[in-house]
C-alpha cells in the first residue's frame, strides 16, 4: 500500500491534538505540513500548540504555516467565547503543561496570515 502524504488544517484544541497523534503515529501517511487556523483558540496559540505537540511527539521538523488571524470579513483577530475554554482549556489542549517548543511557525513574521494559503497552494501544484 502506497503511503499518502497528509497536510493537516488545525485550530489545535483538544481533538486536534489527538488527531495529529494519530497522524504522526499512523504508518499510512506521511504528515509533509499543518496549516494552523483560529477556532478553538487564536491562530497564534493555535501554532504553538502545534509545534509544542509535535516537539512533544518527536517529530519538530514537520512544518507549522500560520494561517489567517480572523475571518475574511472582519476587522479585528478572532477570539474564541468564553465557553470553549470550558472544553478545550485556556490553552487549547486541555490546560495541560506542554514545553514550549523552541520552533517558530512559518510566517510568523508576516503580517498578511499568508503562510498557509502559499504553502497549500505550492502543495496542490507538486
Amino acid at each position: 500500500m502506497a503511503i499518502k502524504k497528509l497536510i493537516l488544517d488545525l485550530d489545535m484544541g483538544v481533538d486536534d491534538a489527538m488527531a495529529l497523534a494519530y497522524a504522526i503515529a499512523s504508518p499510512e501517511v506521511e504528515l509533509v505540513g499543518i496549516t494552523t487556523c483560529f477556532g478553538n483558540v487564536r491562530v497564534d496559540q493555535s501554532a504553538r500548540n502545534c509545534l509544542a505537540v509535535l516537539d512533544l511527539l518527536g517529530r519538530p521538523e514537520v512544518p507549522v504555516y500560520l494561517g489567517a488571524d480572523r475571518p475574511l470579513q472582519a476587522t479585528e483577530p478572532y477570539t474564541p467565547p468564553a465557553s470553549t475554554a470550558l472544553i478545550h482549556g485556556k490553552n487549547g489542549i486541555g490546560g495541560a503543561s506542554v514545553p514550549a517548543s523552541p520552533y517558530e511557525p512559518v510566517g510568523a513574521t508576516s503580517a498578511d496570515g499568508n503562510a498557509a494559503v502559499d504553502y497549500l497552494i505550492d502543495a496542490a501544484r507538486t
